[in-house]
């Protein structure tokens, strides 16, 4: 655990939270299909202002959206199944939790300085703003 998350964890227990460790059920398909649900909704959602404006994407985020035309329907509503049971699996586990404290990112937010739209890193400001 990286120390400034582990640092945070400490002023939660400090304030009162009883921290134990949990595993997400089905975490590694849970992301599958995550991805799989995302780049179909992306392009779904996207698909005309991306025939019409494509340059206000990125480079990357273009790409990314771009993917959902590759997903089979069938890859779709398995993504959808599979989505309802991580539902299932998360309530049940929050049933005995009040919250889950876990990094979102496997590194360090990068200086803004020198990021473009066509950084991967940027991806939510790209498809908010396209900047």
């Amino acid at each position: 655990m990286p120390a400034l998350f582990e640092a945070a964890v400490h002023v939660l227990e400090e304030a009162g939270a009883s921290v134990v460790d949990v595993e997400l059920p089905n975490f590694d398909a849970t992301v599958g299909a995550v991805n799989i649900t995302s780049r179909a909704e992306a392009l779904a959602y996207h698909m005309l202002d991306m025939r019409q404006r494509r340059q206000l994407y990125g480079e990357y985020m273009a790409d990314f959206i771009e993917l959902g035309a590759s997903v089979m329907g069938y890859d779709y509503v398995q993504a959808q199944r599979l989505r309802m049971v991580a539902k299932r699996d998360v309530a049940s586990l929050m049933s005995n939790l009040d919250a889950i404290a876990m990094p979102t990112s496997g590194a360090a937010a990068l200086p803004l300085e020198g990021l473009t739209s066509d950084s991967m890193f940027t991806a939510p400001t790209s498809r908010a703003s396209g900047t």
